[in-house]
C-alpha cells in the first residue's frame, strides 16, 4: 500500500513564487527613476522576498514524501531529494504517535515520530499524508512492541 502526500499542496505551493516574481518585477520597475534611500531600502528589501517567497517554498517542497509497505518494510521515498529511508523492525528504536496536537492556526492533527537505530528522525503529519488513518494502523500493527501513543493536550502516555 502506498501513501502519498497530499496532491493540492503540490499546486499550492508555486502560488507564493508567483506572488514573489510579480512583488519583485513591481519593485525593479523603474529603478533609475528611484532615489538613493528608496534604492537602499531596495538592497534590505529584495533578499527578506527571495527568503519568504523563493526558499521557504523550496524547502517545503523537497520534503514531500512518500510512504509505502513492501514485504515486511516501510520505505519512506523523498522524490524531490532522492533519498529513501527502509524501516524494518531491526532499525527502529521508538514509535511516538502524538494525538491532539493544535495550534492557533492550524487545525487539531497526529503526528507519527519514528526514531531509528542510526539516530534519524522521521515525522509523518496527518496534514501531509492522505489515508492517515490507515497508514497508523498499520504502522501500529507493524512495530506493536515499541508504539508509544500519546496525547499532547493532556501529556499522557499509553504504550
Amino acid at each position: 500500500m502506498i501513501f502519498t502526500t497530499r496532491p493540492y499542496l503540490k499546486y499550492l505551493l508555486p502560488i507564493p513564487v508567483i506572488f514573489g516574481l510579480v512583488v519583485l518585477t513591481f519593485l525593479i520597475l523603474g529603478i533609475d527613476q528611484k532615489t538613493e534611500v528608496q534604492k537602499s531600502a531596495l538592497m534590505y528589501l529584495i533578499p527578506i522576498i527571495l527568503i519568504f517567497f523563493f526558499l521557504l517554498p523550496f524547502f517545503t517542497f523537497k520534503y514531500f514524501k512518500t510512504v509505502s509497505r513492501e514485504n515486511n518494510q516501510w520505505i519512506i521515498r523523498y522524490p524531490y531529494l532522492g533519498k529513501k529511508v527502509v524501516l524494518t523492525k531491526k532499525n527502529v528504536t521508538k514509535i511516538e504517535i502524538v494525538k491532539n496536537i493544535s495550534n492557533s492556526s492550524l487545525p487539531s492533527h497526529t503526528q507519527i515520530n519514528i526514531r531509528t537505530s542510526s539516530g534519524k528522525s522521521i515525522y509523518i503529519n496527518s496534514l501531509e499524508l492522505s489515508n492517515f488513518s490507515k497508514l497508523r494502523q498499520l504502522i501500529t500493527k507493524d512495530f506493536r512492541k515499541i508504539v508509544e501513543v500519546s496525547d499532547f493536550l493532556t501529556r499522557k502516555r499509553k504504550s
